[in-house]
């Protein structure tokens, strides 16, 4: 029993971001800069403003002056649950489960000759907020949820040659998450009228009645210590009934808070850059794993009488996140003077993800089993100089699914395919300065689910599963 408990809580505390902007598995894409107005594409291989510090540090190489670029992006989420008629637990569809989520981010480059170059960013890598209804059918695996994961990433290049250049750099993550949901209490799916008729029954077919009905017929001083004798035989099975009794007993649900749950991580980055004539550039990365090992406080209230006997109490939590490594590569192609083409293909290793650690007051470590597989990232964009101070983005992006299928997705990260639908503008304020704006909608598939736990089962898909992110940028 205690570890199909581990399991309930364990099912709904990890590996949160399913309301984040994110490609295939858990990764943001939009990340506040010009590069939303063509989904990305051509990330690896654009070079013209500092977010390529993030991107691809080989392209800071082509910078001739040191450059900023900040950016803010409101990122808004329509998130409902269509609940199907094989749910068995009780509750609603969750309402809008979706919200706002403020994104920042922040670039630099400086060349420090024609061959060496710095660079830095701090962008939120992952991130995103899930708040359903506390009454919902899924409140078992998550009643709120939010997420912040940042990465301060400086970086160097070197251009080897005319056409060659390299890159590098190491992050520094932080990622940081409060979650809660509901226990549920065992009294709430037990028929208690069929629970005590069962129990009568027993007790009315057992010798005992008849045992005590003849007692009774014998003279008192006889009869009184026999029945003592009897209540004094029983008196141990009685305490264990009413035991049983109290724990089975209906009642309010239970509340598990999981907050200030936090940890720093490390990984590394490495680009290319290659342009063999003026018109074209090819660009490829590589970020290795991030791997966090997070600590927080677990805290119970209302906690019914069942998990008070198995030991769960306020406490310590430990939860291993694991973000996988990634591949993506880039092309950037000036088709005329005015007007440009970009492309993206991408990998990430999410088939590493077979499960998900956790350990805390409730025993012994358990693991939660995902059984993700690898995902593909594809997008294509285009630029058209309408102006020669404005220049009119568009782009289109496509993530296959990390999940299997239904019995693999779970209400705490539902995850399904994604499309991107971007457009965007980039004002030439002035020489040095460049504004640049754009909108990206995001449909993050449904998600379908269908999974079972000891207490009863959960089936449905979100109808409406879709994400707004709208960046302003300004380069200088």
């Amino acid at each position: 029993m205690a570890r199909k408990l581990s399991c309930v809580i364990a099912g709904g505390a990890i590996l949160l971001w399913a309301a984040s902007a994110s490609a295939g598995g858990l990764y943001v894409q939009e990340l506040a800069t010009p590069r939303n107005g063509t989904a990305q594409a051509g990330q690896a291989a654009y070079a013209y403003d500092a977010a390529t510090a993030f991107y691809n540090p080989a392209g800071m190489s082509r910078l001739e002056r040191p450059q900023w670029l900040l950016g803010v992006q409101p990122f808004i989420t329509d998130i409902q649950f269509d609940l199907k008629n094989t749910t068995s637990f009780d509750g609603g569809d969750g309402g809008q489960q979706g919200g706002f989520v403020p994104t920042l981010g922040a670039y630099y480059a400086r060349p420090l000759n024609d061959r060496w170059a710095l660079g830095a960013s701090l962008v939120g890598i992952s991130g995103g907020a899930l708040n359903p209804d506390n009454d919902w059918a899924g409140r078992f695996y998550i009643t709120n949820l939010s997420l912040t994961a940042l990465a301060l990433n400086p970086v160097v290049s070197y251009r080897v040659n005319d056409w060659l250049s390299l890159g590098a750099g190491v992050a520094v993550n932080y990622g940081t998450l409060d979650f809660d949901l509901k226990l549920p209490r065992l009294g709430n799916f037990i028929d208690q009228d069929a629970l005590r008729g069962s129990v009568q029954q027993k007790i009315a077919q057992s010798p005992l009645p008849d045992i005590i009905d003849r007692v009774n017929q014998l003279p008192p001083p006889i009869r009184d210590p026999i029945l003592k004798r009897i209540n004094q035989a029983l008196a141990p099975a009685i305490a264990q009934l009413q035991g049983v009794s109290e724990l089975l007993q209906p009642g309010p649900e239970g509340e598990v808070e999981m907050s200030n749950v936090y940890d720093f991580a490390f990984n590394y980055n490495l680009g290319i850059l290659i342009e063999p004539c003026e018109r074209w550039r090819f660009g490829v990365t590589y970020r290795s794993e991030v791997d966090f090992k997070m600590h927080g406080d677990f805290n119970v209230s209302s906690l019914p009488p069942i998990y008070r006997a198995l030991g769960l109490t306020d406490g310590d939590v430990e939860a291993e996140i694991k973000l996988p490594h990634l591949v993506r590569a880039s092309v950037y192609h000036q088709l005329t003077d005015t007007v440009a083409l970009m492309a993206n293909v991408g990998w990430e290793q999410w088939s590493s993800m077979e499960f998900t650690p956790l350990s805390g007051p409730a025993g012994e470590g358990i693991q939660v089993p995902r059984d993700w597989k690898d995902t593909w990232h594809f997008s294509l964009g285009g630029e058209w100089r309408a102006a020669p101070r404005w220049l009119l983005q568009t782009g289109v992006a496509y993530d296959t699914s990390p999940v299997r299928d239904r019995f693999h997705n779970l209400p705490d990260q539902p995850s399904d395919r994604q499309w991107r639908f971007s457009a965007g503008v980039v004002h030439d304020w002035s020489e040095r300065v460049k504004i640049g704006l754009n909108y990206t909608y995001i449909d993050f598939g449904h998600s379908p689910i269908d999974t079972s736990n000891a207490f009863g089962r959960l089936a449905g898909d979100y109808e409406k599963f879709v994400g707004h992110a709208i960046a302003l940028s300004v380069a200088f």
